[in-house]
């Protein structure tokens, strides 16, 4: 009898904290806590930071985490000072943070707010209702209010990207100029 043997990948199951946007904090019925991170190490980050939240989501209940935690708590990596709570999954519910950016962001909301009607519904795994990032418009896409990038090189991976998609000259290049002076001039 032939087993089948796991892929395995450089890198594989080892979180980069260092340069993760998120931190989350499992805390398990058992009393236990596991901290995980979005970033794996050796891998780039999604770009998209909602869809990165809406996967590991939706690893974290098809791997069976829902069933054995008590709560989930979801951190926005600070660099400097204190990691900003931004929501907490129960296993039949979640809380969005009030003070943060997170709890009006309509996608986010969509998907936690479907993800949570079937759970009560009894689904027991999911392989749905993952955005696709080109819904956002320019706006959002090229939107200065927080940090995503932490350094030049992925800024700049972005922008080819977005020159790629076929977004105006003037509006990506005023993007990376006005990014790289707010959030990596030191």
């Amino acid at each position: 009898m032939h087993n089948a043997q796991t892929k395995k990948f450089p890198g594989m199951g080892q979180f980069d904290p260092i340069n993760s946007t998120y931190r989350s904090e499992i805390h398990l019925l058992n009393g236990h806590l596991l901290h995980g991170y979005s970033k794996s190490k050796l891998y780039p980050e999604a770009q998209d930071k909602i869809v990165l939240l809406e996967k590991w989501i939706l690893r974290l209940f098809n791997k069976g985490y829902f069933q054995k935690m008590h709560r989930i708590d979801f951190y926005l990596k600070a660099f400097t000072g204190q990691d900003e709570l931004i929501f907490t999954l129960y296993p039949y519910e979640y809380r969005m943070q009030s003070n943060t950016k997170f709890t009006l962001d309509q996608r986010l909301i969509q998907f936690l707010t479907k993800m949570y009607n079937e759970i009560n519904k009894g689904s027991t795994e999911f392989a749905m209702i993952v955005h696709k990032g080109k819904r956002n418009t320019e706006e959002e896409i090229f939107s200065l209010s927080y940090k995503r990038f932490k350094t030049e090189q992925e800024l700049l991976e972005f922008i080819l990207k977005k020159k790629e998609e076929g977004h105006p000259d003037g509006l990506v290049m005023g993007f990376f100029h006005k990014y790289k002076q707010r959030y990596l001039v030191v």
